[in-house]
Order: structure tokens, then sequence, then C-alpha cells
């Protein structure tokens, strides 16, 4: 008799941290965009080398977060992607007991 096939519950755990990142990464995000945009538009500080210098290093380190966090969720898409939608029970009580097991 073939095994009972379930959802997989890895699949609704990689969601749930998608969810999650889109908040927490919109937060980081916008921490720096409203800054690195007023340093950009000269309105702010201007006609020194030491304003020169941060308007590059923030607009640098604004596009930098904006690459990690798109590659971090990228990731998790994609693990999302591979996952199958069903699993049998037994995987996916062994799923479980790994995930409280933290692996």
């Amino acid at each position: 008799m073939p095994e009972q096939m379930v959802d997989n519950p890895r699949r609704a755990w990689l969601q749930t941290l998608l969810t999650n990142m889109d908040t927490t990464l919109q937060a980081m995000r916008s921490a720096l965009d409203k800054p690195a945009s007023d340093v950009g538009s000269d309105k702010v500080w201007i006609g020194t080398s030491a304003a020169d210098t941060f308007k590059s290093e923030l607009t640098g380190r604004n596009r930098r977060i904006h690459t990690l966090t798109d590659g971090l969720r990228t990731t998790v898409e994609e693990a999302l992607k591979a996952e199958p939608l069903q699993v049998s029970e037994n995987q996916a009580r062994q799923m479980q007991q790994d995930h409280q097991h933290g692996w």
C-alpha cells in the first residue's frame, strides 16, 4: 500500500520566511534610501571633500544593501521552488523533527 502524501512542511516554513523577510528587508532598505537620496540631491551637505566622500560612501552602502537583500530573497525563493508540493508522511515527520532540532 503506497504511503500517504501530505503537504511539504518545508514549503510552509520557507513561505513564512519569505513573508517575514519582505517586512524586514524593506525596513533595512528604507533605512538608507532616504538619507542616500537626500545626500545625493546635493541639498544636504555640499562643497567639501568630506561631503563628497560621505555621499559616495552612503550611496555605495545603499546600493550594496539592495544587492545583498535581493540576493538573500532570491536564495530563499529558489529553495522554495526546489521543494516538492507534497512529500510522504514519513518525510514530513522527519522534516518536522529536523526543524525542531534546528537542522
